[in-house]
């Protein structure tokens, strides 16, 4: 499910193509477009760049496939990763596998 600020990334004929900032969502006021919205995104690329797609409600929030411009499309949102806290890696003892290393630990 896609909500503001959440990274995502847009696929093109099932190749990712680039990661992208979920800036906004306006809901559609016209009349036969109940359930599409106006996505406003920041395109994660060099230069960044702004960008805005016309998608329904299943395309934002379900990972619904679809075209644009003749080619196949699909959003998927990317979840956060758990932040590592000094408290996480006070945590780890020495001599115990672990994902965190400590970059103190390798600078001696």
């Amino acid at each position: 499910m896609t909500e503001f600020n959440d990274l995502i990334l847009i696929y093109q004929e099932g190749q990712p193509l680039f990661y992208a900032r979920v800036d906004d969502m306006i809901p559609d006021p016209r009349p036969g477009f109940k359930g599409w919205f106006t996505v406003e995104i920041t395109c994660l690329t060099v230069p960044v760049a702004p960008m805005s797609i016309g998608l329904n409600y299943k395309q934002v929030y379900e990972a619904e496939p679809f075209t644009m411009a003749g080619k196949d499309m699909l959003i998927e949102y990317i979840p956060p990763k758990k932040l590592v806290t000094p408290e996480t890696v006070k945590e780890v003892r020495p001599g115990t596998s672990s994902n965190v290393v400590s970059l103190a630990d390798r600078r001696k």
